[in-house]
This record gives C-alpha cells, structure tokens and sequence, in this order.
C-alpha cells in the first residue's frame, strides 16, 4: 500500500511543479502501517548440524565447513565471500570488501578456527 502512496506523491508532486495542479492532494494522506517482517533463522542445532554434516577433511569437507562458519560466525554475506581472496585473510583478521569499494575488517573467532580443526 505505501508503495503505491510513494508513487502517487511522486507523480503528484511532479505534477505540482509542472504547475498541472495547484495542491499536491497526496499529501494530506498518511502512510499506512506496516507490519514486521520477521526472517526465519536457523538454529543453534541446525547451524551445528550443517557443519558436523561435513566428516572429512578433504578439500571440499573442509571448503564447506569454512563456507558455512564464514557465513554464520561472522555475518558475511554470499557476495563478500565469494569475492574474498587469500591476501585478505589474515591470522586473527579478515579484510572484506563490500561492493561499493568500502574496506573494513572483522576478526576472526576462535571458533573458526575450532571448527577447522
């Protein structure tokens, strides 16, 4: 409902500066409330059980181990993991860069490093 609200103030006000109206009518109209949206997450055991899925130590056992620490543990995001290269991990950091070449890092956990052992 806001969505459309959003747009007929924006063509309102379009209007009003064309000088096709001589009062944006949209304006006297609140926005309506929304409700919350709540995402599921998993949980504590269900995290557990994605990484104790993982037996071996392989190289694809031990990749998707990581993958799945990585992306709980410190909230990275798809993206900022795929794009993750060697020289950006550090002993104790990572270097992550976001899309919008902003750079920041976030320590690495003890239980990562746990996790791999």
């Amino acid at each position: 409902m806001n969505g459309i609200l959003k747009t007929s103030r924006a063509f309102s006000e379009y209007c009003l500066g064309e000088e096709y109206v001589a009062k944006n009518p949209c304006k006297q109209v609140k926005w309506a409330k929304e409700g919350k949206v709540v995402i599921n997450t998993f949980t504590g055991k269900e995290i557990v059980g994605m990484i104790d899925y993982y037996k071996g130590f392989d190289y694809l056992n031990m990749r998707n181990k990581c993958i799945i620490a990585m992306l709980v543990d410190n909230g990275i995001r798809n993206n900022e993991l795929c794009t993750l290269r060697v020289i950006n991990v550090g002993e104790t950091t990572i270097k992550i860069l976001k899309m919008v070449d902003e750079t920041f890092s976030r320590r690495i956990k003890e239980d990562l490093w746990g996790i791999l052992a």
